[in-house]
């Protein structure tokens, strides 16, 4: 028989993105030394933020922008965060 699998729905209302960011990374880190971890779905949102994508150029990231910038690990360009959307 298969073992159960449990899955988590946390939901937080606002996060920091810097403090998402590191949440995730000691999920995953976790899931890796093989804890007893569950799946984890986190459901946030941040204040207004932007993410750059490892496609984004050099000067795209030392220009000028309003709100704090933050290095995501997953490809693309720029992405802008805001509380109204959820992440």
């Amino acid at each position: 028989m298969a073992k159960p699998h449990h899955t988590i729905i946390v939901s937080i209302p606002c996060l920091e993105f810097a403090c998402a960011q590191g949440l995730q990374r000691c999920l995953v880190a976790l899931k890796h030394r093989k804890q007893a971890c569950p799946d984890v779905i986190l459901l946030t949102a941040h204040p207004p933020c932007y993410t750059f994508g490892k496609a984004l150029h050099m000067e795209e990231k030392s220009a000028y922008y309003p709100y704090p910038t933050y290095e995501a690990e997953r490809g693309g360009h720029m992405t802008f965060h805001h509380p109204e959307q959820v992440v």
